[in-house]
């Protein structure tokens, strides 16, 4: 193969992985929690033009949303002001900002760092079918987001420091997750000689914060009652118990069964770590090093256990790698044709399975003929408001509405919500009620056992909820207080 070839096959790589993802797009995953809730305050603004949630169960989120930073909310309200609210058009900006940031990350190891394409092939399989990265690449969690930013971010400092959208990317980064402040942190710090003597050391401090400036400029609150909800979400999410198991084990425990190195990788990743810090000192090739063991230290000591919070910090730990790797000194160079083809197999079935059970599911995944049969059953109501209690499907059912009088809880955070307060209330469940329900029509799967694997729409019942007793039998045992 001429080498011109092996060079782009990263970059080719990354364009054969992002094609049956965007087929699959809305179909895996199926709409889910953590996509609602951090979709609903961008969605309460478009409605009602206020950056509200009554979802989250913090109290005073129904009043004023600040328990979450506000990158992810920017996203989603720019988004919505201009695509159909529907799964595939709210997902495929994340899609979009992956491979651009996946594209920089292989850039950056190609050109930048002039890595074997061996070494370069086998980074990018590893940064696209890492787990944590490829499950949330679906799930409009800002960890794509961070992700991505950090890898354009990445690729600026080492290929134009003094580039004036380096402070602005890390400013944003610091809108996006209180996790990241320690990386960002450590990176501007890394900054500065390049910048010093010139007006740029002025100029960068106020670009880095002028997002945050912003944000409570438009927000319009005092910061102590921002830092106090926001304080209360990272509360429930703080670390616990042995800190260095929980980080070490317990953060990896979902890896074991498919990607099993992963553990001892995170592990072993602080001996190019210090190796790099002892070899460049502060330029910009130890830069990602310093990065990575600072966040690495504040995460297993602050941040719950978690896999879902690594994409960040596993983009680092795979440019921590690359960086020891292009530097020459180390035991792996007459080995590592045989690395790359026997980690290729490992990492691409995974998500060969999850791909192809996408297009075998793909009637039971399909998130319109559920929409259209609950507008069928529940039709728009316009007098009196209703409320449908259980499945995220439900959620992208009050977009399709755009009906204010038409409000959604998920099941177990009924904090905000009253069966007193709505004219009609309904169940969307998998699990049957006491009460008869209509069960969402699907003709026999031929895959029964792949419904164990993974949750498709098969099995949702709708199920009129009629007294407030009823509702409390649902939603009852998990009205418990939140900060």
């Amino acid at each position: 193969m001429p080498f011109r070839w092996q060079k782009s096959a990263p970059l080719l790589l990354l364009v054969l992985f992002a094609i049956p993802v965007l087929i699959n797009l809305d179909l895996m995953p199926v709409a889910w929690l953590d996509e609602t809730m951090n979709l609903d305050p961008a969605v309460q603004w478009h409605l009602k033009g206020r950056f509200i949630s009554a979802l989250w169960p913090n109290q005073g989120s129904e009043q004023l949303f600040m328990c979450y930073l506000p990158l992810l909310e920017w996203l989603h309200m720019l988004n919505l002001q201009f695509v159909p609210w529907e799964m595939f058009w709210v997902r495929l900006p994340f899609l979009l900002l992956f491979v651009a940031g996946a594209w920089s990350f292989c850039l950056l190891l190609i050109r930048e760092l002039k890595l074997n394409p061996a070494w370069c092939l086998l980074l990018t399989a590893l940064l696209l079918f890492d787990k944590s990265i490829f499950e949330l690449l679906r799930s409009v969690r800002s960890e794509t987001l961070e992700l991505s930013l950090m890898a354009i971010w990445l690729f600026l400092c080492f290929r134009r420091p003094t580039n004036l959208f380096i402070p602005l990317l890390a400013g944003l980064l610091l809108m996006a997750h209180p996790k990241l402040w320690p990386a960002i942190g450590v990176g501007m710090l890394f900054q500065v000689p390049l910048v010093r003597g010139s007006f740029r050391l002025w100029l960068w401090p106020l670009l880095a914060v002028l997002p945050a400036l912003g944000y409570f400029y438009w927000l319009d609150v005092p910061i102590l009652a921002w830092w106090r909800q926001l304080q209360g979400q990272a509360a429930m999410h703080g670390a616990h118990g042995n800190r260095v198991f929980e980080h070490l084990v317990s953060r990896y425990w979902p890896y074991f069964k498919e990607q099993p190195w992963m553990p001892m990788m995170h592990l072993l990743t602080w001996w190019p770590a210090l190796n790099l810090l002892r070899r460049h000192r502060f330029s910009v090739y130890a830069m990602p090093a310093c990065m990575w063991m600072v966040q690495d230290l504040c995460w297993m000591l602050l941040l719950a256990p978690h896999h879902r919070y690594l994409p960040p910090h596993h983009l680092l730990m795979y440019l921590v790698w690359g960086l020891w790797l292009a530097d020459g000194k180390h035991p792996f160079r007459p080995l590592y044709r045989y690395i790359v083809l026997a980690m290729l197999p490992l990492l691409l079935f995974p998500y060969i399975s999850r791909m192809g059970l996408g297009f075998l599911q793909r009637a039971e995944r399909n998130p319109k003929p559920v929409l259209r049969w609950l507008e069928r059953e529940i039709g728009s109501p316009t007098t009196g408001k209703t409320l449908i209690i259980g499945q995220s499907i439900a959620h992208y059912y009050l977009m399709r509405q755009r009906d204010t009088n038409l409000h959604f809880a998920l099941e177990i955070y009924p904090q905000k919500f009253r069966f007193k307060d709505y004219r009609q209330v309904y169940y969307l469940g998998h699990r049957m009620l006491d009460a008869p329900g209509i069960l969402y029509p699907l003709p026999a799967s031929f895959m029964p056992m792949a419904e164990t694997w993974s949750p498709t729409y098969r099995g949702l019942t709708l199920t009129r909820v009629k007294s407030e007793a009823e509702m409390e039998a649902i939603v009852g045992p998990y009205r418990i207080p939140y900060p």
